[in-house]
């Protein structure tokens, strides 16, 4: 949550800094704060995946059973 979070305050700062005149140094900043939002849903998704896709669904599956 927080790399989500924090990457996309960062990276919406930097997008309207960079909207008046164009800043070389913010270029860095805005693709680094993209990777913090990316990083932050595989995080989230890599330590949530037993929640959203229960082991027992594919023995279930196996099995015939249909959802």
């Amino acid at each position: 949550y927080w790399l989500v979070a924090a990457g996309t305050a960062l990276r919406v700062s930097g997008e309207v800094l960079q909207s008046g005149t164009p800043r070389t140094w913010l270029h860095p900043v805005i693709v680094l704060a993209g990777v913090a939002q990316a990083a932050g849903l595989m995080l989230f998704f890599a330590t949530m995946w037993s929640r959203i896709r229960p082991v027992g669904s594919q023995a279930r599956e196996a099995a015939g059973e249909r959802f």
